[in-house]
């Protein structure tokens, strides 16, 4: 019985073992992605903020276009033929 449990220890110790190189491997990716998801996060926020000024000029386009299809039915509909 003894000897069983001193097997058992042993494997337990063995499998600490290897448990902690993968902990350590997984510690490492996990840095290497959180410095990568920092640098993303920069990068996101410098697009959001030159297409935020975009989206403005695209809308005013939109609303400039629309005026001017307004103008051109009442143009088209008030004038004589």
């Amino acid at each position: 019985m003894a000897t069983q449990l001193k097997r058992n220890a042993q494997h337990f110790s063995a499998s600490l073992e290897k448990d902690k190189a993968v902990i350590e491997e997984t510690q490492e990716k996990m840095e290497g992605n959180l410095g990568l998801m920092m640098k993303e996060k920069i990068r996101l926020r410098d697009f959001r903020a030159r297409s935020k000024g975009s989206l403005w000029m695209v809308m005013a386009i939109v609303v400039v276009v629309l005026v001017l299809f307004v103008v051109m039915v009442g143009v088209i509909r008030f004038s004589g033929r």
